[in-house]
């Protein structure tokens, strides 16, 4: 793979207006959401159980509204800019005369949206790091939704890590799914809102798929041992069977 090509696609990424106004926005919820539970003191899952927020279990409880915010708007709205906005405008039609082989294009648009992925995920979370332990408070041990015990602090910071890996799995699941739309449709605006509600359409039509717009609660039941083969056989089939598809149609298509 050309280091040219790949440092070109970054830069076209983080000098993109889309980029800095949905950061920004991402941004300011983040802060909206922690300066709420700050106020609340904790926060009710499943309508089941209120718990206390700290400096410890914060990184986790501020997934349960950044994971399903970042899933179902924010990165589609980032994917259908890199994918779907230059393909079809043209633009990306200049790019292509460039002596690459056609599946390196297309390899490392979706490599460098997994790099904004993991960027955005786990700056998610050592905001919240930082965050909780200036104004939230710091006791030595804590409560966590589906964990039967209250755990310490390099147990929490180990299952928030897993997590932050987990929801790259699910949100690059959300990548491929955009990938295939985008190449299919012609309609930016469309592709954003196909993707949308392809999202929300595949939980009504499979309760497992919840984890495509909103993994917070699928991704912790997974790591407490809750029905992980079935989020493991959907989320791989997911990841292999859209990609495929994806290069096979862009190998056919005409720039």
């Amino acid at each position: 793979m050309s280091t040219g090509l790949w440092i070109s696609e970054l830069e076209r990424i983080w000098k993109g207006k889309r980029i800095r106004t949905f950061g920004c926005a991402y941004l300011l919820a983040l802060l909206i959401d922690i300066g709420f539970l700050r106020l609340t003191g904790g926060i009710q899952i499943d309508l089941s159980r209120w718990f206390s927020v700290d400096a410890l279990n914060l990184p986790i409880f501020i997934m349960k509204d950044m994971s399903f915010l970042l899933q179902l708007f924010v990165l589609p709205g980032l994917f259908v800019e890199s994918l779907a906005d230059e393909i079809h405008s043209g633009a990306y039609r200049i790019y292509m005369l460039r002596s690459f082989d056609r599946y390196q294009h297309w390899l490392v648009k979706l490599l460098t949206q997994i790099v904004l992925i993991v960027t955005l995920i786990f700056g998610t979370t050592l905001v919240s790091l930082a965050c909780g332990w200036l104004f939230f408070s710091h006791p030595q041990s804590t409560e966590v939704y589906l964990v039967p015990e209250s755990i310490g602090y390099a147990d929490v910071l180990w299952l928030t890590i897993q997590y932050d890996f987990l929801l790259v799995l699910t949100s690059i699941a959300v990548l491929v799914i955009c990938s295939v739309f985008s190449i299919l449709i012609t309609r930016v605006s469309i592709v954003y809102a196909c993707t949308i509600l392809g999202l929300l359409g595949s939980y009504v039509i499979v309760s497992e798929l919840r984890f495509l717009h909103d993994p917070f609660v699928s991704i912790l039941r997974v790591l407490c041992g809750q029905g992980s083969m079935i989020f493991w056989v959907y989320l791989t089939g997911i990841i292999v069977i859209c990609p495929t598809i994806s290069f096979w149609i862009w190998s056919k298509r005409g720039m």
